[in-house]
């Protein structure tokens, strides 16, 4: 699929039959994505793989085929709605949107452990999730 040799890997023999999808009309089989630091080896946890996809992801900006970006929260489409970004979306690229707009809604409220809100506070890379709007949880937040 044209990673590097230390990039990817299946995590057993089982996960070579296992399919997610084609490539160029082959069937392609689970990968699991290893450190980007090049050392060929599993991320320590995933709030570690999420760092580095949270920074490859804003990496696209820079493609040269890329000539408007939209990094856009979850909480911020599901609370405001999409019509905000529909109409960026129609302003840089002069085409009329074809699709229903979703409403706003309200979040579902989410409790919970305080030892899970601590240790996720704690492991996080808050100065990338602050790249994308996040910050520390504080015990009894929601969502």
């Amino acid at each position: 699929m044209g990673f590097p040799f230390e990039g990817v890997i299946p995590c057993s023999e089982l996960d070579r039959n296992m399919y997610n999808g084609t490539r160029n009309g082959r069937k392609v089989g689970v990968t699991y994505e290893l450190n980007q630091d090049g050392s060929g080896r599993p991320y320590d946890s995933i709030l570690q793989l999420r760092s580095d996809k949270i920074k490859n992801f804003l990496n696209v900006s820079e493609y040269d085929a890329v000539h408007a970006f939209f990094p856009v929260q979850f909480e911020f489409l599901v609370t405001r709605g999409t019509s905000e970004l529909i109409n960026e979306l129609e302003n840089v690229t002069g085409y009329k949107a074809k699709c229903k707009r979703a409403d706003p809604q309200q979040l579902k409220e989410r409790k919970y452990k305080e030892s899970f809100i601590n240790w996720v506070n704690e492991h996080l890379d808050w100065n990338t999730e602050k790249l994308i709007g996040y910050s520390p949880k504080k015990v009894g937040d929601v969502s």
